[in-house]
């Protein structure tokens, strides 16, 4: 252990400094005459001299109270601080009570011995003005040489030891607080919400930057480099990085840069492995620093795979809650078509098994009426399996892209679709009229879906929604910004409610109580299987097109889809 041996002596007389010098430093007569016995001694009995250690001091003198303070001031600013200063009690100018005090102020580690040969003031005194009882001795006069040896010997012995205590705890102190920001800055990590690989790289990068100041940083993520700070240049090829990495397990030191895999790859499934690379200060990142990074990194590898196990199992959560919403969604739909089929199938299958008993009465002559019935009904039930099947087959064509496109007149369209329910219309009054808004009169459209998959369950259904004697109105219009056609039924019926608007493309949304069902194809507010306007959808999505829906209660509704403005 290096002992600090460095005393500074303050008195007023100069013959006592000085032959306190002497004997400190040992240069004092009885030393010099002792050694010169010892050495005549070891020659005629030619045993081996022993190497004593000599207890030699550093020794600075002053012969005032205050000229000492200013030395020990100086040697604390310079690094090189005493550890031991004896101080005479009578002097004049600052007396040893006030000089010791004023070291104290400045350095409470220092040694204090107050020599006196007087008994004018006791150490109690003291020790209660000057403080640090444990630092202070007090020494009268007169002394033996050998006891002023053996007071520094331990003196400074103390000192040393205490300094290195307090040292070690320093460093101690020191490592437990980097120990801290580590773990605060894993905490950090850890405690991120992460939803990707690219997350978890950037606060990688934050908590690097923060315990170790480093100049650059980047983390190579498969085809990705994530910054931190984006206006850096990249002077590193990937290739060249994962043939480094490969040939090391912990990190590697290149020119001025550190180098490392984060992450087991077979444990995190990418197929490239991600690597930090930072640029370093080599003097400022010491071997312990090392350590510290090696700790950080570790638990950023344990991360990356916890995160790996976290974000395949929130993947996986999210399949299974889409899978248990199209599960609920499917057994809603199960419950309105056996809600809605038993309503419209029962009236026409009831009506089938009277008219055929009917048939089997002997007596019943007028069966030519009964067989037009039957043929009815049977056509009311072919209409119902129809719409069901039109509901399967448009949802499949969503996948396809198959579409017979050819020029078309809206005006065709229009006759084409007044005609299918023209004798809805005789029956309810009804008057369903045509308005172009544009400058042209066609388009290049697939008419056939256009006509019997879409108009016609939009007209149908404005039929059915509209109070006999009331206006439908085919419009045509035009969005020039958009570059579309848009095609709206418009009616002034009943409308339909904010919380069912939302509703009205899905399947089997007949709206209203599913146990109040009213069937009919053309009768007012009557509902059939709730299908026509999902099969209208299906045929718009299918052209990659859009429909939507604006109504109000009361006051109508209008259904538009949209088609592109493309004449060849």
């Amino acid at each position: 252990m290096d002992i600090n041996k460095r005393v500074l002596l303050i008195d007023d007389q100069k013959e006592i400094l000085e032959s306190m010098k002497n004997l400190l430093s040992g240069k004092d007569n009885l030393k010099e005459i002792n050694d010169k016995l010892d050495n005549i001694l070891s020659d005629f009995f030619e045993e081996e001299k022993k190497e004593q250690d000599e207890e030699k001091y550093e020794v600075d003198i002053a012969e005032d109270g205050q000229i000492g303070y200013e030395m020990v001031k100086k040697s604390l600013e310079e690094g090189k601080p005493y550890s031991v200063v004896t101080i005479d009690m009578r002097m004049p100018g600052w007396d040893g009570l006030r000089t010791a005090k004023e070291i104290r102020k400045i350095d409470e580690n220092i040694e204090i011995v107050i020599i006196t040969a007087y008994t004018d003031r006791n150490r109690k005194e003291l020790v209660k003005q000057i403080g640090k009882p444990e630092k202070l001795l007090y020494l009268r006069k007169p002394f033996e040489r050998e006891e002023i040896l053996q007071i520094m010997m331990s003196l400074t012995m103390k000192w040393s030891l205490e300094r290195k205590v307090q040292n070690q705890f320093h460093i101690i102190k020191d490592t437990n607080n980097k120990l801290e920001k580590i773990i605060k800055s894993i905490s950090n990590v850890e405690e991120k919400v992460i939803s990707s690989f690219t997350d978890i790289c950037k606060v990688v990068l934050i908590e690097l930057k923060t315990l170790f100041d480093f100049d650059e940083l980047f983390i190579f993520l498969e085809n990705n480099i994530i910054k931190y700070d984006e206006g850096s240049e990249v002077n590193f090829n990937y290739k060249d990085l994962i043939e480094i990495v490969e040939t090391e397990s912990k990190f590697i030191i290149y020119n001025d840069y550190l180098i490392t895999k984060l992450g087991n790859i077979e444990d995190i499934r990418i197929d490239n492995p991600i690597i930090a690379v930072v640029k370093f200060d080599k003097e400022k990142f010491t071997e312990k620093e090392r350590k510290y990074f090696e700790i950080f990194i570790s638990h950023v590898n344990n991360f990356f795979i916890n995160s790996n196990l976290y974000i395949e199992l929130e993947k996986k959560n999210k399949e299974l809650t889409q899978s248990n919403i199209k599960l609920k969604l499917a057994n809603e739909l199960k419950r309105k078509f056996l809600v809605i089929s038993s309503h419209e199938l029962r009236t026409p299958v009831s009506l089938l098994l009277a008219y055929s008993e009917i048939l089997f009465d002997k007596n019943y002559t007028n069966k030519e009426r009964i067989f037009s019935k039957i043929s009815k009904v049977s056509l009311r039930i072919n209409e119902l399996i129809e719409k069901m099947f039109n509901t399967l087959t448009t949802e499949a064509m969503k996948e396809s892209i198959a579409q017979k496109v050819e020029k078309t007149k809206f005006k065709d369209m229009y006759e084409e679709v007044k005609s299918k329910v023209e004798v809805f219309l005789e029956k309810r009054n009804q008057e369903f009229i045509y308005i172009n808004e544009t400058s042209q009169e066609e388009i290049n459209v697939d008419k056939y879906k256009i006509v019997n998959f879409v108009l016609y369950n939009l007209v149908i259904n404005a039929i059915k929604f509209s109070e006999d004697g009331k206006r439908i109105i085919f419009r045509v219009k035009e969005d020039i910004e958009k570059n579309k056609i848009l095609i709206s039924i418009e009616d002034n019926g009943i409308g339909i409610s904010n919380e069912d608007i939302e509703n009205v493309f899905k399947p089997l949304f007949v709206g209203g109580e599913e146990n109040k069902h009213h069937s009919g194809i053309y009768e007012y507010k009557s509902r059939g299987l709730g299908l026509g306007l999902t099969i209208a959808k299906n045929v718009i999505d299918s052209m990659q097109e859009e429909i939507y829906c604006k109504s109000n209660l009361n006051s109508g509704t209008i259904i538009t889809f949209t088609l592109t403005n493309k004449i060849e």
